[in-house]
C-alpha cells in the first residue's frame, strides 16, 4: 500500500491528536466523577467517553494504515473493520455533540422546565439514539458490502456509495445543527454576563428544584 505525501500527513496529524485525547480523557472523565454529591455531569462524561472510543477508533485505524503502508501488503479484511469502527463512532459521537449542545442550551434558557422535566429526558433520548444508531448503521454496512477498489483504506471505499453518502449528511447535519445550537447558547450566556440580576434569579431558581 503506497500513502501519498498529503494522507500521510493528514493522518500523522489524526494520530498524534487522537493519541493525547485518548490519554486525556479518562483523566477528564475520573475529575468529573470525583465529587461524592451529585454528579450534573452525566451527559457530558458520556460525550467525553463518546470522543474517547472515537480517538480509540482513529488510533486504530490509522496505526493498522501505517503499518500495512511499511509491510507492504494489503489485509482488506482489517481496514474494512478498523475503519468501519471508526466512521461509526464519528457519527454517534456527532449525536453525542448535539445532545450535549441541546442539553446546556435548555439548562440556560430555562432551568426550571429543565431540572424539573428535561434533564431525565434528554440523557435517555441521548444514549438510546447513539446506539440504535450505532448498531443500525453497523447492520446497514455490512449488509451493504462491496468490493473496494485497490489501494481503499476508507471504510466507506467497503460499502455502497449511497450509504456513505447518506452518512455523510447525517454527519454534516449534525455539524450544522450542533453549531447553531451552541451559537444560541453563547449568545444566552453573553446576556447573563450582562444582566447579572437575570443570573442571578436563574440560579435562584435553579436552586428551588434541587430543594
Amino acid at each position: 500500500m503506497m500513502l501519498t505525501n498529503l494522507i500521510l500527513v493528514n493522518y500523522v496529524i489524526q494520530h498524534a491528536c487522537s493519541s493525547f485525547t485518548v490519554i486525556i480523557n479518562p483523566v477528564v472523565i475520573y475529575r468529573l466523577l470525583k465529587p461524592k454529591s451529585e454528579n450534573h455531569y452525566t451527559l457530558l462524561i458520556m460525550n467525553i467517553f463518546f470522543h474517547w472510543l472515537f480517538a480509540v477508533s482513529v488510533v486504530m485505524h490509522n496505526g493498522y494504515v501505517f503499518y500495512e503502508a511499511a509491510a507492504g501488503y494489503s489485509n482488506s479484511f482489517l481496514i474494512f473493520s478498523t475503519g468501519l469502527f471508526r466512521a461509526l463512532t464519528f457519527i454517534t459521537t456527532g449525536l453525542s455533540d448535539f445532545f450535549v449542545a441541546l442539553d446546556r442550551y435548555m439548562a440556560i434558557s430555562n432551568p426550571l422546565t429543565y431540572f424539573l422535566s428535561y434533564k431525565k429526558r434528554l440523557f435517555t433520548a441521548s444514549y438510546t439514539t447513539t446506539f440504535v444508531a450505532f448498531f443500525a448503521l453497523l447492520i446497514i454496512c455490512l449488509l451493504n458490502q462491496i468490493k473496494p477498489k485497490e489501494g481503499a483504506i476508507l471504510a466507506m471505499d467497503f460499502v455502497n456509495p449511497s450509504i456513505g453518502d447518506g452518512i455523510f449528511v447525517i454527519n454534516t447535519t449534525l455539524f450544522i445543527l450542533y453549531s447553531l445550537i451552541s451559537l444560541r447558547f453563547l449568545f444566552k450566556l453573553g446576556y447573563y454576563r450582562r444582566n447579572p440580576a437575570v443570573a442571578t434569579s436563574q440560579r435562584n431558581m435553579k436552586k428551588v428544584t434541587k430543594n
